[in-house]
């Protein structure tokens, strides 16, 4: 039954490319006017004035003190940020050392391959490359200062882009074969993309929020674009545009004792700590991608 439904979605997965593929590819051959005769009106999309800017019409950037006022912006401001503040899942920095997408891009699926044999974490504290608590109720999904509902750390999304959860997930091993070839054509298409068009300005721009120690070291979590900034720190671009999620916009340490995870009792608040600045203040990864 799993096996049929796993196909059911990859099919259906596949139409939807293909019709947006023929879609594309008819609108590329029809002049304008017919286009909009044929096609009719696209839905409403959010314009990107609808995106917040400074008082000069700049993204904003970063003061000297840190990312403290971000907690308290309304809407979606326009940010640019170093990359290298920028962390992946599992505090990995978006560097061809440590994070598997910039290697996947220089050296090919079988370093993607191996990351995901050499990284498969048993909880939370060891897919962030500290000790595993050794607790079998220490959860492996979610971060612990976000809680989507009531005791749940994870989006528990069902299928990405037509595979079952049970395929595996994009952060950390074990995955499928057919897992590992989606996440390996989802880079090559972003590749392709920004080497023909270059990095376009648009109003879907990556998201995310700031993480911040005790002793003013910050980090920037990616939540959703991690494929485009992997792709762009391959492309050797130094900084990226960026928006900030609604819930949690900036994880502070010294709020550790209020984490949901603490709270929770799935972790203590020294471990807390521990992952928050496993973002702030990283530390090399080494074996992530070796083989035997």
């Amino acid at each position: 039954m799993d096996d049929e439904q796993d196909s059911k979605r990859q099919r259906a997965y596949l139409a939807l490319r293909l019709k947006k593929a023929g879609r594309k590819a008819l609108q590329d051959i029809t002049p304008p006017a017919l286009w909009r005769l044929v096609a009719g009106r696209q839905a409403p999309r959010r314009d990107k004035a609808g995106l917040l800017r400074d008082r000069g019409g700049k993204p904003f950037a970063i003061a000297e003190d840190g990312p403290q006022r971000f907690a308290f912006f309304a809407g979606q401001p326009v940010i640019l940020l170093p990359i290298a503040r920028m962390r992946y899942a599992g505090a990995l920095r978006f560097e061809p050392q440590e994070q598997h997408f910039v290697r996947y891009l220089r050296d090919g699926i079988g370093a993607l391959a191996a990351y995901y044999e050499n990284h498969q974490p048993r909880d939370v504290l060891e897919k962030h490359f500290l000790p595993a608590s050794g607790r079998p109720d220490t959860p492996l999904r979610g971060l612990p200062w976000i809680e989507y509902a009531d005791g749940e750390f994870d989006r528990n999304v069902p299928s990405e882009k037509g595979l079952a959860a049970s395929h595996g997930h994009q952060h950390h091993g074990p995955v499928s074969r057919a897992k590992l070839e989606l996440e390996a054509s989802h880079l090559d298409r972003l590749l392709a993309s920004f080497q023909k068009h270059g990095v376009l300005e648009t109003n879907d721009l990556p998201a995310g929020h700031f993480i911040a120690d005790d002793d003013g070291e910050w980090a920037f979590y990616v939540k959703d674009g991690q494929h485009r900034i992997a792709v762009m720190a391959y492309l050797g671009h130094e900084e990226a545009l960026v928006t900030l999620t609604g819930g949690v916009r900036l994880a502070r340490e010294r709020d550790a004792a209020f984490f949901p995870m603490v709270r929770e009792g799935l972790l203590t608040p020294a471990e807390a700590r521990k992952i928050l600045r496993a973002y702030t203040r990283p530390f090399a990864k080494p074996g992530l991608f070796t083989s035997e």
